[in-house]
């Protein structure tokens, strides 16, 4: 999944193997998301487009190749995307008709990138690390009886922002979850004007939210490495006595 045309070719290959399905609803189990909730839907299948844009620039950022080779199974499979219909049933849409060969071509193209262009990477197993961390602080946050509303409710947005990079990361990668780690740990100056006991509880919650940003950075590989902390997040954690 280290680049845009994998995560291409993986999707529609999850279309194709649901035939008998209508097409939102295969692009609903494609990209986890309820069927029943629509207006999300659209806007994950509208993230899928964004990759035909995405492997394209990928594939023109490497010189001294023939380009068209590598765009072509791209080119095609767009084609074929901006014609479905989400009623119709998948083998009577044009997914039906992106064939063989050109799945093949579009793996020959994401294998390419992969050599060539590799973007950072989250492990199934940290993916879910994460998830787990965002519910375990999403309901301790809630049970909080004493917290005051407006802590609480900078928590649940924080939280929110990093769950929803995590859970589109098969069809935008790691950079969503980068950008809502670094988002969090940049807001960890979050002032709070309280008694005593109300601010105990706002550094003992901001604590946990910052390590669990920290959690969801570090999860991030680079190149088969783990991304380094920068020293401003560094800087931060001895700002929160970490």
């Amino acid at each position: 999944m280290n680049n845009p045309a994998r995560r291409l070719h993986s999707i529609i290959q999850d279309l194709k193997k649901q035939p008998n399905e209508r097409v939102d609803v295969a692009f609903a189990k494609a990209l986890n998301v309820d069927p029943e909730d629509y207006t999300l839907l659209i806007k994950r299948i509208g993230l899928v487009f964004t990759l035909v844009d995405a492997s394209k620039q990928a594939i023109e950022k490497i010189d001294e190749i023939n380009h068209e080779i590598y765009l072509k199974p791209i080119r095609d499979v767009s084609d074929r995307l901006r014609e479905i219909h989400l009623v119709s049933r998948v083998n009577n849409s044009s997914i039906h008709h992106i064939t063989d060969s050109v799945m093949a071509y579009l793996d020959m193209t994401a294998e390419y990138l992969t050599k060539h262009l590799p973007e950072p990477t989250i492990s199934n197993e940290n993916r879910k690390k994460i998830l787990n961390s965002i519910h375990d602080l999403w309901k301790e946050t809630k049970d909080a009886t004493e917290m005051p509303d407006k802590l609480r409710y900078f928590i649940f947005d924080k939280l929110d922002l990093l769950r929803r990079a995590v859970e589109i990361y098969d069809v935008s990668g790691a950079t969503p979850v980068q950008e809502a780690s670094e988002s969090i740990i940049g807001s960890m100056f979050f002032k709070f004007n309280g008694p005593k006991q109300e601010k105990e509880i706002m550094g003992y919650f901001v604590g946990k939210l910052f390590k669990c940003a920290i959690t969801a950075y570090c999860s991030i590989e680079v190149a088969n490495n783990v991304a380094q902390l920068p020293e401003s997040f560094e800087a931060i954690a001895c700002l929160l006595g970490m």
